[in-house]
């Protein structure tokens, strides 16, 4: 059996005092079977040697003052880095050149990743018809596009892509179509259609505007407007058909 060998320093005046628990349960320390310091002076724990030495030696790992880049470019997925300064932890997901992925696994900071573009399309529901002989049409949906360069909607410009990065979450609404009006009234306008999102200006078509009716005399001929607006019921057409 070992022996346990308490030794004092010979030019040290100062007495080492260890103080058992305040406790009626045994308590056993076993020691390393290493040579080593324990602990730092400081006693915090931060410095333990056999600790510090495993992640050193390690080849998937790096130790550094610093975070990751989506440049870094480790050799594999599941490399390690340690940023030793705040304490940061992550692990690469993706190893793409110039795109890697660090995903957070100390739950102090987010994920790092590169930006991706994702193109949209986002087109409003259409509106419904008056409700009377000679009503108008509805009018379409709103169009937005940012896909191949293409235009948007009457004439507008393309427009640019979502610059996004992984875990952010968005949320899509699709518009639904108006209905079309009953006898004398004028049709139901469509739906919004909108993307939107954290760090988004939400992107909204608007739905298209309901179709007017004939000699309305709350002004229901005229067509509503919308994304593109409704057709005005004919009142003349009505007339000469009479």
């Amino acid at each position: 059996m070992a022996k346990v060998k308490i030794q004092g320093h010979a030019s040290g005046t100062g007495v080492l005092t260890v103080t058992a628990p305040n406790t009626s349960s045994d308590r056993t320390i076993t020691l390393p079977d290493a040579t080593g310091t324990l602990l730092n002076s400081d006693g915090d724990g931060s410095s333990l040697t056999g600790i510090s030495s495993a992640i050193s030696s390690l080849t998937d790992t790096t130790v550094s003052a610093s975070n990751p880049t989506v440049s870094t470019n480790p050799s594999a997925t599941g490399h390690l880095w340690v940023n030793k300064t705040t304490g940061d932890s992550y692990i690469a997901t993706d190893v793409s050149a110039g795109a890697n992925v660090w995903i957070n696994i100390g739950g102090r900071g987010g994920n790092i990743s590169p930006a991706y573009s994702i193109d949209y399309l986002v087109l409003a529901g259409g509106a419904g018809g008056g409700g009377f002989n000679y009503a108008g049409g509805g009018g379409a949906g709103g169009y937005r596009n940012s896909y191949n360069s293409e235009t948007s909607g009457g004439g507008g410009s393309s427009e640019t892509a979502i610059s996004t990065a992984v875990g952010v979450i968005y949320s899509v609404v699709v518009g639904a179509g108006g209905a079309g009006g009953q006898k004398e009234t004028i049709g139901f306008a469509g739906a919004n259609s909108a993307i939107s999102g954290s760090g988004l200006t939400t992107i909204t078509s608007v739905g298209g505007g309901g179709g007017g009716w004939p000699d309305d005399p709350s002004g229901g001929d005229d067509g509503q407007a919308g994304g593109c607006g409704g057709g005005s019921g004919s009142l003349a057409s009505l007339d000469a058909g009479s």
